[in-house]
């Protein structure tokens, strides 16, 4: 796991000095070793950087960037190749001979054999950038799902490319312009989802795409090598559901025994739920020693998942470790937060996150992160409700909705902002006016969050830019549950999930490997019937059997909670200053983006008891942060 980071510049201003810059502010990502290269081409400077957590090869041998033999194609890669040493033999039995034991080295190979093709051979998360010297073009290249960040800006003559944004800062041509658009889709989501970004002139490359800079011409195009949609529209396979499970358990095998491969320690988050406990007791069945597990806890009852964690590991005999975090930790952790992530982010289990991470890393350097499972399996409660608001939406005549919306139109003037009845009304307003696309439809009701309230907010905006997910794609997929977790897997987790992870864990130096991400099982799980993931009102169906197969059900069934944590409560007394201090009228007048009465009033309302407003309150506090942190 590492940090890269580099320029274009058609000025050939930039110098090894700069690059240095760039590269330092990405040591917490790779605090083992650093190294930079520069180049002066004919109609630019172009430069590579690196930042090393040194996982598999730890000797100089890997060091970063890495040359063909010839030298002329580099390489800066963060993340892993999993199946890097078949792909290896694969190489030598070709006539390749290898300088180290890394996969990096594997990677450099295969693109001097296979070229850029030879991303279809990799297993892993990854990120790189490779400059090929003779073809006089640099390669951007992002995994499949989005585990690994990476960040690009091309304005001016300039381009730059880093896993995090705040290299940019580091550079005297990065023009740091908030772009409207993708503030409103920061309040929309409470993250920016890919390919937006919080600046204008910058983008995060889209999973599964690799960028292609032409120093010649000096333009870009973007190749799209691996797209999730594809699968959800394939046919489903002719399986029985016994069948499945066996299938399903060989590749989950697979994709763990994969993750395990490292030079240094390994761990795992344990929350207690279905999917960590599920890789825990596939990885302590197979190990001769202990598996060390991690998990973070609350004192308020209603949040604390460390008991059943606890007992997931007792039962497992792992090394467990534990942490209860207090709102103590979360006033420590708060001003970090918009340095952390560098672009406003509100998921609020963000700080669980970043201190799981700091206890795992004082006993290993990896730590398996069980993500994913509710967006290929269908585990979220609110696919469920979703799916039951489109059948009724679909099922239903336009006109039969006018009814219940003069009742709640009706109701208007009691109904508290952001409540469920409040929702009702603007969804009965949008079905009876037939103003719903499938595609608007299952967002809305994914995300209970319509665009007319970001407007009232950001007064500047025109209309809120289209997603990755658009709707021409999200309407192919018959179904509709395949549908949601395509739609899920393609915005929620990549913007949401993988970055709180990518930026907590690295933030500790520690590397967060995602097993159920690997994307052989999202292609097999895509064509499954959907009743093997749903069926009726049990969510995640084919895991939890497999899971109940290696666990006794009853450590396992109870309601889900999620990595919550009680920050509505935390706001109203310990964050109550800190709250005021960033959304008082001046400082929410200040920066000129937000309209302060309408954050004043919904401030009044939540202050007031209403809880439905509490994530509105958190996301404004969180842009706020970040706005103070890097805007001025």
């Amino acid at each position: 796991m590492c940090g890269i980071t580099g320029f274009i510049d058609k000025t050939c201003a930039s110098d090894r000095a700069l690059l240095k810059s760039m590269s330092a502010v990405l040591a917490h990502r790779g605090p083992d070793d650093a190294g930079e290269a520069l180049f002066q081409e004919s109609s630019c400077a172009v430069g590579l950087a690196h930042r090393r957590l040194a996982i598999i090869d730890l000797s100089p041998a890997a060091h970063q960037p890495m040359f063909s033999d010839c030298g002329t194609v580099g390489i800066v890669l963060n993340g892993e190749i999993y199946n890097f040493a078949e792909l290896r033999v694969e190489l030598e039995h070709e006539g390749a001979r290898f300088c180290s034991n890394s996969d990096t080295e594997v990677a450099l190979r295969a693109y001097m054999r296979w070229g850029m093709q030879a991303v279809h051979r990799f297993i892993g998360m990854f990120a790189c950038a490779i400059f090929d010297r003779a073809q006089q073009k640099l390669f951007l290249l992002r995994d499949r799902t989005g585990i690994k960040p990476l960040y690009y800006y091309h304005a001016n003559g300039l381009f730059l490319f880093a896993s995090e944004l705040k290299s940019f800062h580091e550079h005297p041509g990065f023009a740091k312009e908030p772009d409207p658009g993708s503030l409103a889709l920061y309040f929309k989501y409470g993250c920016i989802p890919e390919p937006h970004a919080v600046f204008k002139h910058t983008a995060k490359l889209r999973p599964g795409t690799w960028l292609a800079y032409d120093l010649r011409s000096h333009t870009t195009s973007e190749h799209v090598y691996w797209d999730p949609a594809s699968f959800s529209r394939m046919p489903k396979l002719d399986i029985d559901y016994a069948q499945a499970c066996r299938e399903l358990k060989t590749m989950l095998s697979s994709a763990f025994s994969y993750r395990m491969v490292s030079d240094v320690p390994v761990g795992l988050f344990l929350s207690g739920g279905y999917d960590s406990s599920l890789v825990a007791a596939v990885l302590q069945r197979g190990m001769s020693h202990r598996l060390k597990t991690f998990t973070i806890g609350f004192r308020e009852d209603a949040h604390n998942e460390a008991r059943h964690a606890r007992n997931v590991a007792a039962h497992l005999a792992t090394d467990h470790s534990e942490y209860i975090c207090t709102h103590r930790d979360a006033i420590d952790i708060l001003p970090q937060l918009p340095l952390i992530y560098d672009e406003p982010f509100a998921d609020a289990s963000a700080i669980p996150t970043c201190l799981v991470s700091r206890l795992a890393r004082r006993s290993v350097t990896v730590a398996l992160s069980a993500d994913g499972g509710d967006e290929v399996f269908g585990g979220y409660t609110r696919i469920h409700r979703a799916l039951r608001n489109v059948r009724a939406a679909e099922g239903v005549p336009r006109f039969f909705w006018r009814a219940p919306l003069a009742a709640l139109s009706a109701m208007r003037p009691f109904l508290k902002p952001g409540s469920m009845l409040e929702f009702k009304r603007k969804y009965a307003r949008l079905l009876a006016a037939g103003a719903l696309s499938r595609s608007k439809n299952l967002e809305i009701c994914i995300y209970n969050e319509f665009d007319e309230d970001i407007a009232a907010l950001l007064p500047g905006l025109r209309e809120l830019p289209p997603t990755h997910f658009d709707a021409r794609q999200l309407d192919c997929p018959d179904d509709t549950l395949d549908a949601m977790l395509c739609l899920e897997y393609r915005t929620y987790l990549p913007a949401d999930i993988l970055t709180k992870v990518d930026r907590a864990s690295m933030s500790a130096s520690l590397e967060a490997r995602e097993p159920l991400l690997d994307h052989r099982i999202y292609e097999f799980a895509a064509r499954l019937p959907s009743a093997f993931k749903v069926d009726g009102n049990r969510l995640k169906k084919i895991l939890k059997d497999i899971a109940h197969d290696c666990l006794p059900p009853a450590l396992l069934q109870r309601p889900k909670h999620g990595f919550s944590l009680p920050i509505y409560a935390w706001l109203r007394k310990d964050l109550r200053e800190l709250m005021l201090a960033y959304l008082n009228d001046h400082m929410i007048a200040s920066s000129g983006l937000l309209e302060r009465r309408f954050v004043a009033a919904r401030m009044r309302e939540f202050l007031n008891g209403n809880d439905d407003l509490g994530l509105f309150v958190w996301k404004t506090l969180m842009f706020q942060m970040w706005y103070y942190r890097w805007m001025t």
